[in-house]
């Protein structure tokens, strides 16, 4: 028997049970079960899910735990997204579920929701669109964009608003007259749509959208193909306008729809109707991809995912060599660096034990530490740290963020034991900045690149070999001041030789 996998969502509007096997090369999906719980509503407007907002959850998984039983499942992911991530609750109400119905749930960021959605959106049209394509994901709490060119994504961008969301915040409707509902709309997005001015250098030619709000435009449109649906810009032109003026108990009654889901479908067509002026496209792809959908893929192509995610790494280095240009950090000096402490990480490997996730983190804070000194010299790691924490990084998720921004904030001090950082963060921010350290002590100087600089183990000393003609006395005091901290990090002698060369 074929092997097959279930995933769970709860978001912020329903919950999903996929279960899918891989079949002739291609993910099949066996069977999709939804079921009507807007745990949103709660959180949304009462900063917490309801006693019976729980109990209902767990009724339903009770029915999911079945349904898996029944269809042979043999590996199954429970996620739980925004309304549950931003409930004040939510530590309790994700355990509540583990001991009734044995599920753990994994409660994840936006930013990793958007970057597996990313991942499978890039799988399906790297190779179909080589124009500039605005890849936008409708998510329950946010907004998601990224902007591929010639088949890279080089930058990203995340909105903390949404149809759902807009559509809760603006629940007592009734003291906005309906014919100007849109319209007020239009003029609340106007603060979060001027970010994406910023973000486009210019208009992008293909526009791809996905979201469980899409998957009910595409119905009501009556457009629904096997694999990829497409609207053209006309017939949604003519929904907007239909839509737009109309009630809410129209829009209930015209596209047989709840109350709740008919606020929602309006907010969504209006932000959409905004979206889409930002791109040159005539058509919207819109891809049959959920988040169930994406870690599927994951768990059934193992290897075609870790391809991707490889190439996802390499988006994330374009993303942050693009931010240093706005920060206006020295590109070659960066450069410099990050070949050092690369070749460090290398030959100390079987000391430290880290992965490549690891390494990219490494390169990306050799890239983004000094972006700080856009703001001020004085206490730059103080700034990088702030900026680095607030920005968008390709493939990049909350976590790793935390520890690239600890990395910059400690480039030039050693982190102490009560820093508030867990025992695990600390030892890694440690091990990371400490080889960064040592990769700017080595290259210390501006002004000067050194013909060759090399790294080898000796025993359980690391030597650092510069072949320069120069001299390397500043390099030899910075050296000398790091040194220790690498030493208490790794339990290793370091040692900074220099050759001369013709």
């Amino acid at each position: 028997m074929k092997k097959r996998v279930g995933v769970i969502d709860i978001g912020s509007d329903d919950i999903t049970l996929n279960i899918a096997e891989k079949r002739n090369n291609e993910l099949k999906n066996i069977e999709t079960l939804i079921r009507d719980l807007s745990l949103g509503q709660d959180t949304f407007l009462n900063g917490k899910i309801t006693y019976e907002g729980a109990e209902k959850t767990s009724a339903v998984l009770h029915g999911f735990n079945q349904a898996l039983k029944e269809y042979g499942v043999s590996e199954t992911v429970a996620i739980a997204t925004t309304a549950v991530r931003e409930a004040s609750n939510m530590p309790y109400f994700v355990e509540q579920l583990r001991i009734k119905t044995g599920i753990d749930i994994d409660v994840i960021d936006s930013s990793s929701e958007k970057i597996m959605i990313a991942k499978r959106i890039y799988a399906a049209f790297s190779d179909k669109l080589d124009a500039t394509t605005l890849l936008v994901h409708l998510g329950g709490g946010t907004i998601s964009l990224s902007l591929m060119v010639n088949g890279k994504i080089t930058d990203t961008l995340t909105l903390f608003t949404s149809a759902l969301r807009l559509s809760k915040q603006f629940e007592s409707r009734g003291s906005i007259d309906h014919l100007y509902y849109s319209d007020v709309i239009k003029e609340y997005l106007e603060g979060y749509l001027s970010e994406i001015g910023k973000f486009l250098d210019k208009s992008a030619q293909n526009f791809v959208i996905t979201g469980s709000i899409v998957e009910l435009i595409v119905k009501i449109l009556d457009i629904r193909s096997e694999k990829i649906d497409i609207i053209d810009k006309v017939s949604f032109n003519e929904l907007y306008n239909n839509v737009k003026k109309k009630t809410p108990q129209q829009i209930c009654d015209d596209y047989d729809v709840s109350a709740d889901t008919a606020d929602v479908l309006l907010t969504a067509i209006v932000i959409l109707n905004r979206l889409i002026k930002f791109t040159t496209a005539e058509k919207m792809y819109c891809p049959h991809i959920t988040i169930g959908e994406a870690i599927a893929y994951q768990m059934l192509f193992p290897k075609e995912s870790e391809i991707i995610d490889n190439r996802f790494a390499e988006f994330a280095i374009i993303s942050a060599k693009n931010l240093c240009q706005k920060f206006q950090v020295n590109a070659e000096q960066a450069d410099r660096v990050a070949e050092t402490a690369l070749m460090i990480f290398e030959r100390t490997k079987k000391f430290h034990g880290l992965g490549k996730d690891e390494k990219l983190l490494l390169h990306l804070a050799c890239l983004l530490q000094n972006c700080g000194k856009f703001i001020n010299v004085t206490h730059h790691h103080i700034h990088s740290y702030n900026i680095i924490n607030g920005l968008n990084i390709v493939g990049i998720d909350a976590a790793q963020q935390k520890i690239l921004a600890l990395i910059a904030f400690y480039h030039n001090k050693s982190p102490k034991t009560d820093s508030g950082m867990t025992t695990k963060e600390l030892v890694l921010v440690s091990q990371l900045s400490a080889i960064l350290r040592l990769a700017n002590s080595v290259n210390k100087s501006y002004s000067k690149g050194f013909e060759k600089i090399e790294a080898s183990m000796r025993g359980s000393k690391l030597v650092i070999t510069i072949y320069t003609y120069k001299n390397i006395e500043l390099e030899k005091w910075s050296f000398l001041a790091c040194a220790p901290f690498f030493r208490e990090v790794f339990g290793l002698e370091v040692e900074l030789a220099k050759r001369s060369v013709m």
